[in-house]
């Protein structure tokens, strides 16, 4: 690695570090937005290193310690992936400042790399974390040894640059093959959901895990499907032959393997990325323009026309916000061929429950991911350096507050409601029990839509580098997106115990409706808060 590349590394970290801010900056409310924005990071870290800890424990408690390295190998592998996948190309390719970094006197590769390495250690913390907490559960089943505790550290930072790798090249081929449409932007968000929804899905290699007649059971039968993911992975392979079993041609292979792919991909990409950058500013359109007549619209729906504009304008916000909706509908799809009955008693094998006591759950999960990102969170922060003229036209600040919003909810309503419509017709509900679902997920999606808008306002951030620093890293996602989380994860269990007492799905979802418009009139109240008038 040349020394070039770690001056970029280290004025990339510098430019947009929290803690950097935090060190420097005499600014109180750029401090604060630090601060804040740390602390979001590290609760949701800590959130993601429970979990894996309280599986891994439970994993040695049981006799499987042994499955775990083969478990770290796979999330290393497929985590690292997903996220590189939604991200890879607002970091490597057509970045705000790729003008000014192209005119330094630095070669492409070192380029190239600098903003590869910038993005590893942004994301590693996350990794090293969920590493760790397996290799707790690894030591709490009395396997570790010195040699092996070595090798798992080495191997936790040197495996995710395969996957990392992996997914920037397939972000790559999206560039270049999106590039050749008229609206690229799109077609490499849809590219990149393409790739991200069958990854993601593959995760779930657990099956029928919870019908299990105890926890013991439960425990072996994760630990045969970890072992039976890994014989098609040969890393998660190698990596427990080096920690189980001490192998040390094991471990330098990944650790080559992690080497020879990173150097041949910023060969190979160093050739053609001016040239794909140069694709991406360029414009295709040779459409003729007929100017017959001009439409006259609101206020209001012309702002939202300006969102719409804006998210298909950014691949990597278009991805962001739109796998939510892309996977409620795919579900929608799929209620259509399914007999829930079967499914909820295959997963409840031990005490089956009737499918009329889980349907009041649908609209809250349908609510979990339609509602994951909205696009009001972000969109207050993605005004950045134009944010000025927006504050010079002759708007209302509350006029474009409700654009936004009737974007989000133009977005997020038909599909949350076609979904609806479909378990209804899969569950076989009476026309009230319906009724009140659509009209329950249509309130939960203005309160997200309204929610979202209250910390797009309030942790506002318009002094960005890149859109991932406000789509994916932002304060006010962070803060969002948190709360959303924990509560859905309550809320669904809670519903089913709930109808499971009333046997009465329409109350219900009045009860649902109730709670989520006095949770929007909140959230309305800290919208006006916030609004800069």
């Amino acid at each position: 690695m040349s020394s070039k590349t770690l001056l970029l590394v280290k004025t990339f970290l510098k430019s947009t570090g929290n803690i950097n801010v935090l060190k420097f900056s005499g600014d109180k409310s750029k401090r604060k937005y630090a601060t804040n924005s740390l602390i979001g990071q590290i609760v949701l870290y800590i959130v993601f290193m429970l979990y894996a800890t309280l599986l891994s424990v439970g994993l040695a408690n049981f006799g499987q310690a042994r499955a775990l390295p083969e478990l770290c190998a796979i999330l290393l592998l497929g985590i690292p992936i997903i996220f590189t996948l939604i991200k890879a190309n607002g970091y490597l390719f057509g970045f705000k400042e790729y003008d000014m970094i192209m005119a330094m006197p630095f070669s492409v590769k070192n380029i190239v790399a600098a903003k590869f390495l910038y993005m590893y250690i942004k994301s590693i913390p996350m990794y090293a974390l969920i590493s760790l907490a397996t290799l707790i559960g690894y030591a709490t089943g009395g396997y570790l040894t010195f040699m092996s505790c070595i090798f798992w550290l080495v191997m936790t930072f040197t495996l995710p640059v395969i996957p990392m790798v992996i997914a920037s090249a397939l972000g790559a081929v999206t560039v270049k093959i999106g590039a050749r449409f008229r609206y690229k932007n799109i077609a490499q968000a849809v590219l990149i959901a393409v790739l991200i929804l069958p990854v993601t899905f593959s995760g779930f290699f657990f099956e029928n895990t919870s019908g299990t007649e105890d926890i013991e059971d439960m425990m072996h039968s994760i630990s045969g499907g970890i072992s039976g993911t890994a014989t098609y992975i040969p890393f998660a392979k190698w990596f427990s032959e080096a920690v189980n079993d001490g192998i040390i041609s094991s471990f330098l292979l990944i650790v080559a393997s992690a080497i020879i792919i990173y150097e041949i991909f910023f060969i190979l990409i160093s050739k053609f990325y001016r040239r794909m950058n140069s694709q991406l500013s360029a414009s295709i359109d040779n459409k003729k323009i007929d100017i017959s007549s001009q439409k006259q619209k609101s206020m209001v729906k012309a702002i939202a026309f300006k969102e719409f504009k804006r998210l298909t304008g950014s691949s990597i916000y278009l991805l962001n916000v739109g796998i939510g909706p892309i996977m409620v509908v795919l579900l929608g799809i799929v209620m259509l061929f399914i007999n829930p009955e079967a499914i909820i008693s295959s997963i409840m094998s031990e005490e089956p429950i009737e499918a009329s006591l889980v349907f009041p759950a649908i609209p809250l999960l349908l609510y979990f991911f339609i509602g994951m990102i909205p696009t009001t969170v972000c969109s207050p922060s993605l005004e950045g350096k134009n944010y000025w003229i927006m504050q010079t036209l002759p708007i209302n600040p509350m006029d474009d507050n409700k654009g936004k919003i009737l974007f989000n909810l133009y977005l997020s309503i038909p599909f949350a409601c076609f979904t609806t419509t479909t378990a209804c017709i899969c569950f076989r509900v009476s026309l009230l029990d319906a009724v009140t679902s659509i009209i329950a997920i249509g309130s939960l999606c203005i309160f997200s839509t309204v929610n979202g808008l209250r910390s797009g306002l309030k942790h506002r951030k318009l002094d960005w580098e890149n859109e991932i620093e406000v789509v994916k890293q932002g304060m006010a996602v962070f803060m969002y997106i948190i709360p959303h989380l924990i509560t859905g994860m309550l809320l669904i269990p809670l519903v089913i115990a709930a109808n499971n007492f009333l046997h009465n799905t329409a109350i219900i979802m009045l009860f649902i409706i109730l709670i989520a418009w006095l949770l929007t009139a909140l959230a309305w109240k800290g919208v006006k808060k916030y609004t800069t008038q």
